[in-house]
């Protein structure tokens, strides 16, 4: 009992002696004009102890004995220090920040305030991306900045995407912008070798703090040829100093299809094969004609019509699509103090689409770390880890083999087909006994339930940085990045299927490893002096190295499907493996001058050496050049102020180049793998180009930017002009050779166009509405070639005049109405039945858009929010290869569009672009029937891609909670799309056969901050 009371009245002193160790303190921080302020930061300097106002800027402290300094920060107020005191209340006053109505921009190497930005660059901030589930960041992108096009190349959660910025400006080299996440430059690559993977597709949306997107030459030539292509800088979010925050966002929804075709019924695929196969034998009997038909189809040819329409129509759509799940879960810890700040987040999202067994599981790790060693040496570390996992459709790279993909056999596939047994085994298994009736003689729903098609990537991004203030103004910093990326497959074919049935299984794994290193180190010096002249000076060199090894093996013959590793298989079938990489190093510099905030000077200069071009043209020199004046500063507007508060003209020349090529191109190369009189040989597989060099971007733009009535009204114009020249592009060779072509700089393309973003905002109390309208225009053309050529030999649709991604083909006259016969106009004008490949083809068409953008409005009352997000996009012609083939119309004996059935040409003098059905297709051109103009289609569209509509719980009961906050949300994502495009999805890039088609969701969420 003694030692118990002793032990408590030591406990009583110690806290006694911690109370009295601390100082209880309250006060208030308001701005110049006495306003209140609140969520300013207060902290006590030198340690962890802080705390943020309330919405009457009023806060309480309780103050260690060593805490001696208060620190004030608040964003648009300059920070403030309050020496400590015997008082216990402090009323604090922040000045506005000279720079309070100035963005800060990241622009490569270094940050810059908005009004020293005369460059075209764009900005999107993470808060209008937050909560969307995505699982790769760059399709929030999709109509936010004005001149960048982002589509969808497949529905593939986690899949590649395409992106143009200005424009395509290469023909063979790459035209995707480069990706730098925090400085460190992302390797571009997609890994597709079981299903789609996207470079970023580690990036966890809520880490996001900002997007800047670098669109001209001026912009994006401090990373020279690696910005060739517009540069998109992902900065993700740090620490910051004051009170601990724990933000913790679950979100639940459910995916579902955006369309299903409406297909034809058993009955009516009949009459088309009937009607095809009679105007192909038009001597054949009816009679005979219908058993051949019937019996074609897998159907009892002594079915009466009544008993045909009296067979089950089994939905495959429905089956292979259906609805799948969204799950997201992140939690974030940040804060830090004066000397010391962090950023700790992890992610977990899990979507399934709509295409079973498609999916993706994605875990994630991002740790940011900064500390002030002294007064001038700070570092700073960042690591992300992320682990992918996906299950691939059937085929391999998001299509591949196209009829086993269920999206592509589902509305095809004869819809009197079952689909499972009474017993729910899959019908029209090998040994079965039973057939599968059609062109598609299987069963495209076994197929991808019991072959495995898996892929796992993990990737490290991490990063390292040490900053030291040499002497005022002047100040290092040295980085070193390192983005590797591991990707794993594994594939098996299993023996129950007719693929795969006589090999007795097949097994194939794969090892995919790219490694990208970089390192920079730069000089940074800023001098204000006179009270109107500011100087900033930049230099700085870099290194980049990029490293890609495969190695691969299959094998045939399991013994049981149980068994699907390629260990347990009984005859290796052969290993593969390849390693290719390139560097690049770089010295570069930019000096920039601003007088009275009036005017400013930028320029720049980049000297990149590449390994992929021959030795005596790997280095190019990239200059650029930047000029703006702030009209609103000169004196003569000062009568404007109370309307006009911005007016700047911006005007911008830069180079930047382009080696998106292969590693070795340049290169003379041998091969392997041949035998020559019984012994392994080699062979030479590329001829050199020695005298290679760098595709070169020049850009000229001309911008405006305006802000009325404080910024409620705000516009940003810019007319630019780029031409890409020196094109890297594969020069045709005579056969004799041996060789059919080899890489070298011929050719020009040019883009201009206008952007503009207009923005109005409206701010009270209680309401708040902010608007925002994204529009852009490209014109993109051919402007020459190599030798005087008008059209490239071997692609008539790359000609001078044309714009890139240009159909030609023959150009669709119609049915005539005699015969029911489709007919192309010649290249006189006349009709015939039969065109001339290439005599009679013309442009039609291309695939880039003319026109596109988007339509942002968020709204708030009080504790409600709401948005909505539209984009769209015009001018831009695809050719969908699944309409295509689903537009035969009884041609062979598949199932087809409701829409063609009905319009298709019965008798004579009915007038219809439809032509007749007929057996095999063979009625028509077959150049004309797949790829003329009939079968290319407008891709416009409107869609709603994202809406929300939030509830923000009141602010005193968070307190009382002792939360920061709390948020519910519900939100939807391409709930509406206007189009007339007949196929899944107009935003798709490329044939659209086999694809995994794209969803719309509806998810819930709450978010939660302590």
């Amino acid at each position: 009992m003694r030692k118990l009371v002793m032990l408590m009245m030591a406990f009583f002193l110690s806290l006694t002696s911690l109370l009295a160790q601390t100082k209880a303190i309250t006060g208030k921080v308001l701005d110049d004009k006495g306003a209140p302020i609140p969520n300013a930061s207060v902290l006590v300097m030198g340690t962890q102890v802080g705390t943020t106002t309330k919405n009457d800027g009023s806060f309480s402290l309780n103050v260690p004995a060593t805490g001696k300094t208060l620190v004030i920060t608040s964003v648009n107020f300059e920070k403030q220090e309050v020496r400590l005191g015997a008082s216990n209340t402090y009323s604090i006053t922040l000045k506005a920040s000279a720079d309070d109505l100035e963005e800060v921009i990241v622009t490569g190497y270094q940050q810059q305030k908005k009004r020293e930005v005369n460059a075209a660059v764009s900005r999107i901030d993470g808060k209008q991306i937050e909560n969307i589930p995505a699982p790769s960041v760059d399709r929030l992108l999709q109509g936010r900045a004005s001149g960048v096009q982002v589509n969808a190349n497949n529905g593939v959660p986690g899949g590649a995407v395409n992106i143009l910025i200005r424009g395509a400006g290469s023909i063979n080299a790459g035209t995707q912008p480069l990706f730098v996440v925090d400085g460190i430059q992302i390797n571009g690559a997609t890994t597709n070798i079981q299903t789609q993977t996207n470079p970023i597709a580690f990036l966890n949306p809520d880490d996001i703090e900002s997007f800047e997107i670098l669109k001209d030459a001026a912009a994006t030539s401090i990373y020279g040829a690696r910005g060739g292509n517009g540069v998109v800088l992902i900065t993700t979010k740090k620490g910051k100093a004051g009170k601990n925050e724990v933000m913790v966002n679950t979100q639940f929804g459910v995916t579902s299809p955006l369309k299903f075709f409406d297909v034809l019924n058993i009955s009516e695929i009949v009459q088309s094969r009937i009607e095809a196969v009679q105007n192909a034998s038009p001597r054949a009997t009816a009679a005979a004609v219908r058993a051949n038909v019937l019996a074609g189809l897998g159907i009892n040819t002594a079915f009466t019509d009544d008993q045909i329409r009296g067979l089950t129509n089994y939905d495959w759509q429905a089956a292979g699509m259906q609805n799948g799940n969204v799950r997201q879960t992140n939690l974030s810890l940040r804060g830090g103090n004066d000397k010391t700040t962090y950023y700790v987040s992890g992610s977990y999202n899990s979507t399934e689409a709509i295409v079973t067994p498609v999916n993706f599981t994605r875990g994630t790790l991002l740790t940011s770390l900064s500390h002030k060693i002294n007064r001038k040496l700070s570092i700073e570390s960042q690591i992300s880890l992320s682990t992918i996992s996906q299950n691939g459709p059937f085929g391999g790279a998001g299509g591949g083999a196209f009829l086993g993909n269920i999206a592509f056999a589902g509305p095809t596939i004869l819809p009197h087909n079952p689909i499972t047994n009474p017993d729910g085994s899959w019908y029209g298994l090998p040994g079965s006994g039973q057939a599968v009736a059609g062109i598609l003689s299987f069963n495209p729903l076994a197929v991808n339930a019991l072959n495995t098609n898996k892929q796992r990537t993990n990737q490290m991004v991490g990063s390292f940085t040490i900053n030291y203030e040499i002497a005022k103004g002047l100040r290092y910093q040295g980085k070193f990045g390192l983005d590797y990326r591991l990707v794993q497959t594994e594939f098996y074919g299993d023996p129950r299927l007719d693929e795969y049935l006589n090999r007795r299984g097949l097994g194939s794994a794969n090892s995919n490893w790219n490694t990208n290193f970089l390192t920079f180190h730069t000089l940074n010096y800023n001098k204000t002096f006179g009270g109107k002249h500011s100087v900033s000076a930049l230099a700085g060199t870099e290194y980049r190295n990029d490293v890609n090894e495969q190695i691969g093996a299959s094998a045939e013959g399991f013994p049981t499907p149980d068994f699907r590793t390629i260990n347990t298989a009984a005859t290796p079938l052969g290993a593969t493996g390849f390693w290719t990489g390139s560097r690049v190093f770089s010295i570069f510099g930019r000096v920039s001058y601003e007088y009275d905030r009036r005017y400013s000077i930028v320029a720049s200069v980049r000297r990149d050496g590449s390994s992929r071009f021959g030795s005596n043209n790997r280095f190019a020199t990239f200059p650029s050049f930047q000029f703006g004046w702030n009209v609103t500063n000169e004196k003569f507007m000062s009568k404007t102020s109370n309307w006009l508060n911005n007016l700047k003209v911006r005007y911008s020349w830069g180079q930047s180049g382009n080696d998106q090529i292969g590693n070795f191109d340049a290169l003379g190369l041998f091969g392997g793998g041949r035998q020559y009189a019984g012994n392994p040989g080699i062979f030479y597989s590329q001829l050199a180009s020695p005298t290679l060099r760098w595709e070169l971007r020049t850009e000229n733009n001309l911008g405006v930017d305006v802000g009325l009535f404080n910024d409620r009204i705000t516009a940003s114009v810019d007319l630019y002009r780029r031409i890409n020249s020196k094109l890297l592009l594969g020069r045709s060779l005579y056969a004799t050779t041996g060789f059919g072509s080899f890489t070298d700089n011929v050719g020009e393309v040019t883009n201009e166009g206008i952007e503009a973003t207009v923005g109005f905002k409206i701010i009270d109390k209680a309401f708040k509405w902010r608007t925002n309208f994204i529009f852009a225009y490209n014109k993109n053309f051919i402007s020459g070639l190599y030798d005087g050529l008008q059209v490239l030999p071997g692609n008539n649709a790359i000609r001078v005049g044309a714009p890139l991604g240009s159909f030609f083909v023959a150009n669709y006259a119609g049915v005539n109405p005699a015969t029911g016969r489709a007919m192309w106009y010649k290249a006189d004008g006349n009709l015939t039945y039969n065109p001339l490949i290439p005599a009679d083809q013309r442009l039609s068409g291309q695939t880039i858009p003319v026109y596109n953008g988007g339509f942002e409005n968020s709204f708030s009352f009080k504790n409600f929010e709401a948005s909505f997000f539209f984009n769209y996009e015009y001018g831009r012609t695809v050719s969908d290869g699944q309409v295509n083939f689903m537009g035969e119309i009884g041609g062979r004996a598949f199932n087809s569009l409701q829409s063609i059935y009905d319009a298709r040409w019965t008798k004579p003098g009915q007038i219809t672009n439809i032509p007749r059905p007929f057996n095999n297709n063979t009625d028509f051109a077959s150049s004309g029937r797949f790829t003329g103009q009939n079968y290319l289609f407008k891709a416009d569209y409107i869609r709603l891609r994202t809406v929300m509509l939030a509830y923000n719980f009141p602010r005193e009961l968070m307190q009382r909670w002792k939360m920061s906050m709390a948020r519910f949300y519900i939100q939807g994502t391409n709930l509406w799309t206007y189009s007339d495009y007949p196929g899944y999805d107009p935003e798709f890039v490329g044939a659209a056969t086999g694809i995994v088609p794209q969803n719309k969701n509806i998810t819930v969420g709450l978010q939660l901050g302590f």
